[in-house]
């Protein structure tokens, strides 16, 4: 009898010790094809699983689209090919790394892919992704991956990881925060509101195509709980993604963006966000008008959210550092888009100087310039 009860016992270890580090991946079977819902660099897309493909394929569209969304950049691509479609036909491919794949939580790494130079190809998860996954198993719809590593968290490591993050965001430690707010990404358990603080992580790093990609699965998601809070979130975000798109040089989007966020700011220091990134955006598009408009805007919002009289700041009485900072940064804004004529610069150099900015005092000085 004891030795029955052991050899049960020993079944049941054995079964739990089997099943730890499995995951199964949910197929959707649409058109008389099973199709696996990936994460591929930040872009949510779906996958044929196709065993008898060699390579993961893209269609032509897909990839277009990633490279002007910033899922994809010119170093991804690494050379160009021909491939056999199932007609038997060889048509032309482009050979590409896809640097991140997410399956349900199984993270996959510098992924070879070729995108078929047609619009409407379909979308194949071959061998080169299937062989990361390690050891699979078919039952009905699932895939079950074995010994799959990395989804085996308690809630008091989660927790843990949460408190780790927060603290290295707070401390200005952002590509430490970016990578633990990732990890919790990966294993679904990062909501809304944190997935923006992911962003901002990666925003703040310059990782901005990745903060891009959080930033847009964000924006039509109503965080918060007041409207107010509502609000304050879908201007941050739309804000965000402008800023990302003003850092990637593609300033058409960044304007269209940052004008969405305008009807949800409330207060001063939103309004002098808005108007400082628009002042980026024009620099970088050389729209001398339209950046010399929002710059004294920008300022006139700056002092208005500090308490502050706009004319004490361009006499010089109030010494605020920040706005110092900030004179001094727009006066290096207009020289540099070859907007500015000396005057203006020289103008904003001043005011800067005149409210203790060493670095605009330098520029009077070496100018002969008075700020006294």
């Amino acid at each position: 009898m004891k030795i029955k009860i052991s050899i049960i016992i020993l079944i049941l270890f054995l079964g739990n010790f089997l099943s730890i580090g499995q995951v199964r991946i949910k197929m959707q079977k649409e058109g008389g094809v099973y199709k696996i819902p990936c994460v591929v660099n930040g872009l949510r897309l779906k996958f044929i699983f196709d065993t008898g493909a060699s390579n993961v394929c893209i269609s032509l569209s897909e990839a277009t689209l990633m490279l002007e969304n910033g899922y994809l950049d010119k170093n991804d691509i690494v050379g160009v090919g021909k491939s056999q479609i199932a007609d038997g036909s060889i048509i032309n491919n482009t050979q590409i790394i896809l640097r991140e794949i997410n399956i349900n939580g199984l993270i996959l790494k510098d992924v070879e892919a070729i995108v078929i130079n047609e619009l409407k190809a379909p979308l194949l998860l071959g061998l080169t992704a299937i062989e990361q996954l390690g050891k699979i198993q078919i039952d009905g719809d699932d895939i079950i991956v074995i010994n799959a590593k990395g989804n085996n968290y308690s809630q008091a490591e989660i927790d843990e990881m949460f408190k780790q993050a927060d603290t290295f965001l707070n401390d200005n430690m952002f590509a430490a925060a970016a990578e633990i707010y990732q990890k919790l990404y990966d294993i679904k358990q990062l909501p809304d509101y944190a997935i923006s603080d992911l962003a901002d992580a990666y925003r703040m790093s310059k990782n901005y195509s990745k903060a891009l990609n959080y930033y847009l699965e964000i924006q039509h998601k109503p965080i918060g709980n007041t409207k107010e809070e509502i609000d304050f979130y879908k201007f941050s975000t739309l804000l965000s993604i402008g800023k990302c798109y003003c850092s990637l040089n593609n300033f058409k989007q960044a304007e269209i963006y940052v004008q969405k966020s305008k009807p949800f700011y409330n207060v001063d220091f939103q309004k002098y966000d808005y108007y400082s990134t628009l002042v980026e955006i024009y620099a970088g598009n050389k729209d001398c008008y339209s950046l010399k408009t929002n710059l004294y805007l920008a300022l006139q919002y700056e002092a208005k959210a500090k308490g502050l009289s706009i004319e004490d700041i361009y006499n010089g009485k109030v010494k605020d550092d920040s706005i110092a900072s900030s004179i001094y940064y727009f006066a290096i804004t207009l020289f540099l888009s070859d907007c500015g004529e000396s005057k203006a610069v020289g103008g904003l150099m001043v005011v800067a100087a005149k409210n203790g900015n060493k670095d605009a005092k330098e520029y009077c000085e070496l100018y002969h310039l008075d700020y006294l």
